[in-house]
C-alpha cells in the first residue's frame, strides 16, 4: 500500500469523530434531539455537509475522495449492502451513494484543509526520517566495517614495518660482531635449510677494536674478526631471506632460486649503503677495510663486486 491509500486509510478511519470546519456550505447545525440520520449511511448526522445531511464520517469521506482524486471499483458491481456498520467496506458504493444522495463537489474548497496537510506532513516527515534513520544505520555500520577493515590492514603493515627493522637491526649487529661465516663451507642446499643465524645472535658480542687495516691479512686474522665482507654480507643476505613467513611455503627448488636472484644485490646494496652512510666515496666495511685501498689483501670477486657496489654509491650521491 503506498503512503498515500495508507494515509486516506487511517484519515477514513477516524472519520466518524465530528470535528470543526470552515468548508463553504458544509455545515449546518442538526439538534441531537431530533435524531437527524445520515442520508448516505444512517448513522446520526452532524449538520448538512456539502448540501445533504450527513454525518461526519461521510462528509469527510466524499470530501477525501474529492480532492484526492480517487477512482474505485465495486467488486460486486455495485450491489453492496450499505449501512453505518459495513460503511468503509466499499468505497465505490459508498461514494456512488454520497453523490446519489446530493453531495456538491463545487461546495468543496479547493484548499487542502490544515488537518490532512497536516496530518500528511507529518507522516512523511515521520518516513522520511525512518528512512534517513534506516540510511544512517546502513552508513555508520558500512563505515564501521570500513574502518575496521583500514584499522586491521593498518596493524598488519605496522607489525610488517616493526618486524623488518628489527631485522635490520639485527643484521647490523652481526656486521659488527665477531660472527665470521667463513668456517661455514656450506653448500647451497645446506645453507638453504640450517637455522637462519638471527636467532641466535646474542652470542656474538660486538667487535670492541678491528685490526689496523694497513696490516696484511695473514697478520690481520690473529686478531680473530679479519673477515672476508663479501661472503659475509651474501650469508647475511641468506639469512634474512629465511627468516620471511612466506619463505617455509616455497618448495627447496623455489627456496634456492629465490636465493640466488637476491642475495647478490642485497650485498651489493648493504655495502654501497653503509659506504654511503659513512660518507665515504669509495666502498668501506665496518672494520675500515676497503677493496680498493687494500689492493694486495682482496680477491679478484671482492674487487668486482665492489666496483657494483662504487657504482651505486656514486648513483646515491648524484
Amino acid at each position: 500500500m503506498s503512503l498515500d491509500e495508507q494515509e486516506y486509510s487511517s484519515l477514513e478511519s477516524s472519520e466518524s469523530s465530528p470535528k470543526n470546519s470552515n468548508e463553504i456550505g458544509d455545515y449546518i447545525n442538526v439538534e441531537r434531539e431530533d435524531k437527524a440520520v445520515c442520508t448516505v449511511c444512517g448513522d446520526i448526522a452532524t449538520g448538512v455537509h456539502y448540501g445533504v445531511v450527513s454525518c461526519n464520517g461521510c462528509k469527510t469521506f466524499f470530501r477525501r475522495t474529492v480532492m484526492t482524486g480517487r477512482k474505485f471499483v465495486c467488486r460486486k458491481d455495485g450491489n453492496c449492502s450499505f449501512d453505518k456498520k459495513n460503511r468503509c467496506a466499499c468505497r465505490a458504493c459508498r461514494f456512488r451513494i454520497c453523490v446519489e444522495a446530493g453531495m456538491d463537489e463545487s461546495a468543496i474548497q479547493r484548499i487542502p484543509s490544515s488537518n490532512l496537510s497536516f496530518s500528511i506532513a507529518r507522516r512523511r516527515i515521520q518516513k522520511n526520517k525512518n528512512e534517513n534513520t534506516q540510511e544512517e544505520e546502513v552508513n555508520s555500520k558500512t563505515l564501521n566495517i570500513t574502518n575496521t577493515l583500514i584499522t586491521n590492514r593498518e596493524s598488519e603493515v605496522l607489525s610488517l614495518i616493526r618486524e623488518t627493522l628489527c631485522l635490520e637491526e639485527k643484521l647490523e649487529k652481526l656486521r659488527f660482531s665477531y660472527f665470521n661465516p667463513k668456517d661455514k663451507n656450506l653448500k647451497i642446499i645446506e645453507a638453504v635449510e640450517e637455522p637462519t643465524i638471527f636467532s641466535n645472535i646474542s652470542k656474538y658480542p660486538p667487535v670492541e677494536q678491528w685490526p689496523p687495516t694497513f696490516l696484511p691479512c695473514s697478520e690481520r686474522r690473529k686478531f680473530g674478526v679479519a673477515k672476508f665482507w663479501v661472503y659475509m654480507d651474501l650469508y647475511l643476505g641468506m639469512s634474512y631471506v629465511k627468516t620471511l613467513p612466506i619463505f617455509k611455503s616455497f618448495s627447496l627448488e623455489e627456496k634456492i632460486a629465490l636465493i640466488k636472484s637476491i642475495v647478490v644485490p642485497n650485498q651489493l646494496l648493504t655495502t654501497a649503503s653503509f659506504s654511503s652512510q659513512i660518507n665515504s666515496n669509495v666502498v668501506q666495511y665496518p672494520d675500515g677495510s676497503s677493496p680498493f685501498k687494500n689492493k694486495a689483501n682482496i680477491m679478484p670477486l671482492e674487487r668486482e663486486l665492489a666496483k657494483l657496489s662504487l657504482y651505486l654509491i656514486k648513483l646515491n650521491c648524484e
